[in-house]
């Protein structure tokens, strides 16, 4: 082998086995590739008997010991030479249905190679195999001498063509002084196109320069032609094999003439060419199966790191799911509490304020300013209080609705849950079961006007209000009236308050009507001194009304809560337990998946840069 295949065929085997050290792959064991055996030549000598055959293969091996031949004498059995770093030679014996080989001393290899030597204990031999350190066997080359074809021993002719048939290259020897026959041509047809015909012209010597050139390219046109390739296509070599071996011997020079060394050179250029093409052939099979355990680890890669996603992102929505399982957990644990707290003190702020409120009314009836003048006629002075009691009353039931409302939401953003905001409006809504009422207490046993009268008389104060007429009266301290032509808001309370009227016509003195009486000779009405006694009634009465509805608040705000947080406990821990079941990972938990990835990404290393120095080599480009 030349120094550039040598590199390919060093390369394509270190490569091959690496691969198979690195690769669990079995096609790169059964390809056989990392024990590669170094490429050879199979060179075959192909003809009739005394062509010159054994003298020719013995010149370019340039030892006649190799090929022993006497003039007279027909070889009888195949001879194979190739490269040996010792020479010995072997003899392969039938022996009944086995063949046992035996090794023998080259010096003796003439007893066992002709016909006529070998009569006796050697008709036996079927082959001789002879191991040779020259260089021309360590270039790759392996000679092989067979019987002449056309023989009447039909072992001689079956053996000729069976090793024709096993040759890279095969040798047609065509003595110059004797044309190659038509029974030879056929003979040659027979073999057909697998081996690379080369025409030896051999005893070239016997005939003139001239006469051989003719005759060599004639007779290499009827090769060409009975194998069945185009004319020209086929190599001829002149040569002189006797004299080649005997300058051989001598050492004194003058081979060249005698055609052997270019017949080398034409030979180990076809093996060159030959391993080349064996290299890449065995380079080109090596890439496709790297390639294709590249490719086939890159999808396996692939599919594992979705499968490792879909871990992960199952990890993460678990530790979420967890997370927010804890601080569910966490406040329902701290609701009974918290949330009483919190809405005790909402209803406490709110408490504050509405008192704050009726103090600042308070102020104002004892200022005797703007609606609480002394000078207002006494049914619309007390009109004017309780319209301001209604709206104070129902601003801090929509503060306390407010109020609630956000401890539902900041409730419902520190536990992590979504709260029902249809619910948070019904838990906000709830008060003490027993209504407040809006009372103007007039004097201990005077009449008290309600809250609740009042308010129902703003939706149907507007029809009572015409019916004329003027009603007194004060049955258990309660007081109602009723005046025509004063407005919509006098009419409307008045008729709130007809449902509350109870023995009017028991004769009880009109208090009411004795302070219109009054105020119209005087001028004055002396409720205001009264109204302050009326606010700190009510001042009695919310923090009642509160205090009693802060806890029922509290109470149905902490069981909406639990009620909602144990079913979206119930919802987390349902999806935590089919988490595991979302990714499709064959079984395998993280850790094993990042062990196959880790394995596939070194496989995919390992066969993309062994196809990349496979290649960098049959480029010229190997380092």
């Amino acid at each position: 082998m030349t120094d550039p295949v040598r590199l390919r065929f060093d390369v394509v085997r270190a490569v091959a086995a690496e691969a198979a050290r690195q690769l669990p792959d079995p096609r790169l064991s059964t390809l056989g590739l990392s024990t590669l055996a170094a490429p050879t030549c199979t060179v075959v000598a192909f003809g009739s008997f005394d062509r010159g055959k054994s003298t020719m293969l013995a010149a370019l091996a340039a030892d006649r010991a190799l090929f022993p031949h006497e003039p007279a004498e027909n070889t009888a059995v195949a001879t194979t030479v190739y490269f040996g770093r010792q020479a010995r030679a072997f003899v392969r014996i039938a022996d009944g249905s086995q063949v046992r080989e035996q090794e023998i001393d080259v010096d003796k290899l003439s007893q066992y190679v002709s016909e006529q030597s070998r009569r006796g204990a050697a008709d036996d031999v079927v082959e001789i195999q002879i191991r040779s350190p020259q260089p021309l066997f360590a270039a790759g080359l392996v000679l092989v001498d067979t019987p002449g074809i056309l023989s009447r021993n039909p072992a001689h002719n079956a053996i000729a063509h069976r090793r024709a048939r096993e040759a890279d290259v095969l040798l047609v020897a065509a003595a110059v002084d004797r044309p190659l026959t038509k029974e030879e041509l056929d003979e040659l047809a027979r073999i057909g196109g697998g081996p690379r015909f080369v025409l030896v012209v051999t005893k070239a010597d016997k005939a003139s320069r001239a006469a051989t050139a003719a005759y060599a390219r004639e007779n290499a046109d009827r090769v060409a032609q009975a194998t069945g390739q185009p004319p020209g296509s086929v190599p001829v070599a002149e040569v002189t094999a006797e004299e080649a071996l005997y300058l051989a011997a001598d050492g004194g020079g003058g081979e060249e003439d005698t055609g052997i060394p270019g017949l080398r050179r034409m030979l180990l250029a076809e093996a060159a060419t030959l391993f080349a093409a064996k290299l890449d052939a065995a380079a080109d099979l090596l890439d496709t199966v790297l390639a294709e355990i590249a490719a086939a680890a890159g999808q396996h890669l692939a599919v594992l790191q979705i499968q490792l996603d879909d871990a992960a992102a199952v990890a993460r929505r678990s530790d979420e799911l967890r997370a927010r399982l804890a601080r569910l957990d966490h406040a329902i644990a701290r609701a009974p509490d918290e949330l009483t707290q919190r809405c005790r003190a909402a209803a406490d702020r709110v408490d504050a304020e509405l008192t704050h409120q009726l103090q600042l009314l308070k102020g104002q009836i004892r200022a005797e300013q703007g609606l609480y003048s002394p000078r207002l006629d006494p049914q619309t002075y007390a009109a004017n209080f309780a319209e301001r009691i209604l709206r104070l009353r129902e601003d801090a039931d929509a503060a306390l609705t407010d109020a609630v409302l956000k401890v539902w939401a900041g409730w419902a953003a520190e536990s992590g849950l979504d709260l029902d905001a249809g619910a948070a409006d019904d838990v906000a809504g709830v008060r003490a079961g027993k209504r407040w009422e809006v009372v103007t207490r007039l004097v201990d046993d005077r009449p008290v006007l309600t809250f609740a009268a009042i308010r129902a008389g703003a939706v149907n104060g507007r029809t009572l209000a015409i019916t004329g007429g003027a009603i007194g009266g004060m049955v258990g301290g309660v007081v109602t009236f009723f005046a025509p032509g004063l407005g919509v808001l006098p009419g409307a309370a008045v008729g709130a308050l007809l449902g509350h009227l109870v023995g009017w016509a028991s004769g009880i003195r009109d208090t009411l009507r004795e302070e219109r009486k009054r105020w119209r000779e005087t001028g004055l009405n002396t409720l205001s001194g009264r109204a302050p006694a009326w606010v700190d009634d009510q001042i009695k009465q919310h923090q009642d009304w509160l205090g009693r509805s802060g806890p029922v608040i509290a109470e149905a705000v902490r069981d909406e809560f639990v009620r909602q947080a144990g079913a979206a406990r119930g919802e987390v821990l349902a999806e935590l337990d089919a988490a595991g079941t979302v990714a499709d990972t064959g079984g395998a938990g993280p850790a094993t998946l990042q062990r196959l990835a880790a394995e596939q990404q070194r496989q995919r290393d390992v066969a993309l840069r062994l196809v990349t120095e496979l290649r960098d080599a049959r480029n010229g480009t190997a380092g």
